[in-house]
């Protein structure tokens, strides 16, 4: 159902109501006060928010109006007393979609989430659409439930009303771009242009005319005058993905444009200026590069004023299914083809060092050689052969064999894993039960002795 938050001094109905919400099917957040509130506000993103409006010291006006000043996305609902009704009307003048009179009738508040939740599917599914014709990405597209994920998320959501430089740090693969499209389109510039420049693809030499543009005449093929991204990215967003390979000379001159605003192109004397909100992504650690003397400390400086760290897939196990889900529907909207519980358990134990889009190829792969169900066979270093044929490593000695002089504990260890899992059909989380081991210990386990017998 929706993410909800209940906002009320009153602790005894705060509990009652959450209660209720939470039996309905509800994920409920609670919150005693505006402040708080508007924390939660920001770092869960509920769908719906509940408030009451009479409150010691910050109201539920107060509420609404910080609520839409940041364009959060949640409906709220208003909680007033049935003889308060034009206070109701009022709330939902400053911004409220709709109230609740007090006291709460159960099957009142049921029938109105559900209203709400149904009016919140279809704005979602309609804006997917528009979204998706336009190419335009905005937080609540990007899913994920890992709890490191949604910090970062926060962050970045937090950020995004700012004109703070913006550096997002993660591996290739973990969604840098798509975490800064949503920053832009969360953004006061966000009907202005996001441009995109990956400074890796970029030759050294080259580089300077791409960013600042040249003048006709400056180089050999330099017929025209040609604006650079900068200019392109006037009054928006300017993305500099992998900003770790721009060339030490251009790291001075994006440095001088950050502090003054102005620059040149290649070939004219004219300064120009230009205002850009910039968001930077690296997949190397800059702080090394910069012991290195490989990246300028000054600019580094300048560009991360709010770091925004993305873990890697192989540490958001619990996102990986819900990706998994989402990438087969995408592949395939019109297909019934459905996951065996045995695939899903053995895509949480691969390394993924490709990240989401070593997972998106998995499951593009895996959907392509299925008809009716993907089974663990369609996993790479999964195939039947492999989990049923033991290799040389896999030919462990009997059990307390005293007539050996040592006893091979560690092989004994990998035996018994490796015949639990033959014999719940490689189900992670069965095994762990049998072996009364915690599922995550199992997986970390499993993934050593995949890289013992390498």
């Amino acid at each position: 159902m929706s993410r909800v938050l209940l906002v009320d001094d009153e602790k005894n109905l705060l509990d009652v109501l959450a209660y209720q919400l939470a039996d309905l099917g509800h994920k409920v957040s609670t919150a005693d006060n505006v402040d708080s509130a508007l924390e939660i506000a920001a770092s869960d993103l509920p769908e719906i928010i509940i408030t009451d409006l009479k409150m010691p010291g910050k109201d539920g006006f107060f509420l609404i109006g910080e609520l839409k000043k940041t364009r959060h996305p949640a409906r709220i609902i208003v909680l007033t007393a049935f003889a308060s009704i034009e206070t109701a009307v009022k709330a939902i003048k400053s911004g409220a979609d709709d109230y609740l009179t007090k006291p709460v009738n159960q099957d009142e508040l049921a029938l109105l989430l559900e209203k709400h939740h149904k009016q919140i599917e279809l704005e979602k599914e309609n804006a997917f659409l528009r979204r998706r014709i336009k190419g335009d990405v905005f937080f609540e597209d990007i899913p994920g439930n890992d709890p490191g994920f949604k910090k970062a998320l926060a962050t970045a959501y937090k950020a995004a009303t700012s004109e703070a430089p913006i550096l997002i740090h993660g591996e290739s693969g973990t969604g840098k771009e798509l975490v800064a499209r949503a920053i832009h389109n969360q953004s006061n510039r966000k009907t202005k242009p996001f441009i995109a420049l990956n400074c890796a693809a970029i030759s050294g030499p080259l580089f300077e005319s791409e960013l600042f543009g040249y003048k006709k005449g400056a180089f050999t093929g330099a017929g025209r005058d040609k604006p650079g991204l900068l200019e392109e990215a006037d009054s928006g967003t300017l993305f500099l993905d992998e900003i770790a390979e721009m060339p030490m000379e251009q790291q001075a001159k994006l440095l001088r444009f950050l502090e003054n605003g102005t620059y040149r192109r290649v070939g004219e004397t004219t300064e120009r200026s230009c205002s850009i909100r910039l968001i930077s992504a690296s997949n190397k650690n800059l702080e090394e590069e910069i012991r290195d003397g490989r990246f300028r400390e000054d600019l580094y400086f300048r560009i991360s004023v709010f770091p925004i760290l993305l873990p890697p897939l192989r540490e958001r196990e619990i996102d990986i299914p819900l990706l998994a889900h989402i990438f087969l529907k995408q592949e395939n909207p019109e297909s019934n083809l459905k996951f065996t519980p045995e695939f899903l358990d053995g895509l949480t134990t691969l390394p993924y060092p490709g990240n989401i889009r070593e997972l998106k190829n998995i499951i593009s792969r895996a959907a392509i050689l299925s008809e009716k169900t993907i089974d663990i066979d369609c996993l790479p270093g999964f195939s039947k052969a492999e989990k049923n044929v033991p290799d040389s490593k896999s030919k462990r000695e009997p059990l307390l064999d005293f007539t050996k002089e040592e006893f091979d504990l560690a092989g004994f260890e990998v035996d018994i894993i490796q015949k639990s899992l033959t014999h719940f059909k490689n189900n992670i989380t069965r095994t762990a039960k049998f072996l009364k081991i915690p599922r995550h210990k199992l997986i970390y386990r499993l993934k050593q002795i995949r890289e013992e017998d390498k």
